[in-house]
């Protein structure tokens, strides 16, 4: 006569020796891709009038793209890197993403977009040779 029961040591010993699988929270590491022509910085030009000279003095300076800009804002947010707005190129890196070719790490400076665009020059080209 057959009987159709798998005993209960024999079951247990065939479950403790297939291999344990766990659904790990692993978080995917966020990649951005921005066309070249925006990792730039942007000339904002003003003139001040002296006001005990009456003088005019033309004050140029540059900011990030809007869209680098943009993509900076939402790193920041999402807790990736540590924005400083006291001083250029202060930012820094907190958890590990990618942008455009290169891979930042933690403790990595992010730079600015005219900066950037120098550091992935460099990396698509290597670096440039003054002879």
């Amino acid at each position: 006569m057959f009987n159709n029961v798998i005993p209960t040591a024999l079951l247990k010993k065939i479950l403790d020796e297939i291999p344990k699988q766990y659904d790990l929270p692993l978080e995917t590491p966020v990649e951005y891709d921005i066309p070249k022509e925006f990792i730039t910085g942007v000339a904002c030009t003003y003139t001040k009038t002296e006001e005990n000279t009456g003088v005019k003095n033309k004050i140029t300076y540059s900011v990030d793209h809007p869209v680098f800009q943009t993509v900076r804002d939402q790193l920041s947010n999402t807790g990736y890197i540590h924005k400083e707005t006291g001083w250029w190129n202060g930012d820094r890196v907190l958890k590990p993403f990618r942008l455009n070719s290169i891979w930042f790490q933690e403790g990595d400076m992010f730079p600015c977009a005219d900066a950037m665009r120098n550091k992935l020059q460099i990396a698509e080209e290597g670096v440039p040779t003054y002879d």
